[in-house]
């Protein structure tokens, strides 16, 4: 049922008859009512508990650890080791190139552990060194209050 509201009686309506689409809204909210229970039906999931425990590191991987350490407290020179072989600075690139071809591209990571009061420059050319003998990522030990080491891994600047 439509009304005009103008007076005449029989003029042409220019209202819009919503009757019918509401209609339509109600029939698709009473089916949307009725299927929703059987949308809502609970799926089980079964999801591991976690573990406190670290797992194992992995041991076919081998890590390639370099660490730089100052001489003496008030020595401007370093030491230099690679997988606790002392090298030279010259030869360390060398070396460490040779570790990396051996290793799949995906394994390419290189751990730089400071000892002492190593300079950020100095840190910062080490990691580069390693970057250019062909390390695929490069991480930082670091180390907690305890003294224990961690790794915290940096991010490639690109």
């Amino acid at each position: 049922m439509s009304f005009s509201a103008s007076g005449g009686s029989h003029g042409v309506k220019s209202d819009m008859n919503v009757t019918p689409l509401v209609d339509v809204v109600l029939v698709l909210l009473i089916i949307f009512l009725v299927t929703l229970p059987m949308i809502m039906r609970e799926i089980s999931i079964d999801v591991p508990k976690k573990s406190d425990t670290p797992p194992p590191p992995d041991s076919s991987a081998k890590s390639i650890v370099v660490k730089i350490a100052k001489r003496a407290p008030t020595d401007v020179s370093y030491t230099f080791t690679l997988n606790e072989v002392e090298v030279s600075k010259t030869e360390l690139s060398t070396k460490l190139h040779a570790y990396l071809e051996r290793m799949r591209e995906s394994e390419r990571v290189v751990f730089v552990d400071t000892e002492g009061d190593v300079l950020y420059g100095d840190t910062v050319a080490l990691m580069d060194t390693c970057k250019g003998a062909g390390a695929k990522t490069v991480a930082l030990k670091m180390r907690d209050e305890a003294g224990a080491a961690g790794a915290a891994e940096l991010e490639p600047a690109e």
